[in-house]
């Protein structure tokens, strides 16, 4: 019998990448690119990390590219969580843009 252990981590949504916004410098940009398909969004002026995650998260979720359109967006903060709409589904991105501003 194993013994489980309560470690306090929240558990791991399977199927769920998450994007970090980790500056927000005016002008750099963010983009998102699935296939040949690429979102991308220039920070503007004044901007936190989490203004920018809420606005690249609203334009990734109204993108009507085919690519984009079966994941879903959700934003925490400075963070986007991406889940494919068919939770059993793989998928994978490639994240960019200029000034290191992201990472996934």
């Amino acid at each position: 019998m194993a013994l489980k252990t309560y470690t306090g981590r929240a558990s791991v949504i399977p199927g769920q990448i998450k994007i970090t916004v980790n500056s927000a410098t005016a002008t750099n940009t963010v983009a998102v690119s699935i296939g040949v398909r690429t979102e991308t969004y220039t920070i503007g002026s004044g901007m936190t990390a989490a203004l920018v995650a809420q606005a690249f998260g609203a334009q990734l979720a109204g993108s009507k590219a085919p690519e984009f359109s079966e994941l879903i967006f959700a934003v925490a903060g400075a963070d986007i969580f991406v889940t494919h709409s068919d939770f059993t589904m793989d998928f994978d991105f490639t994240v960019g843009g200029t000034g290191g501003v992201l990472t996934k």
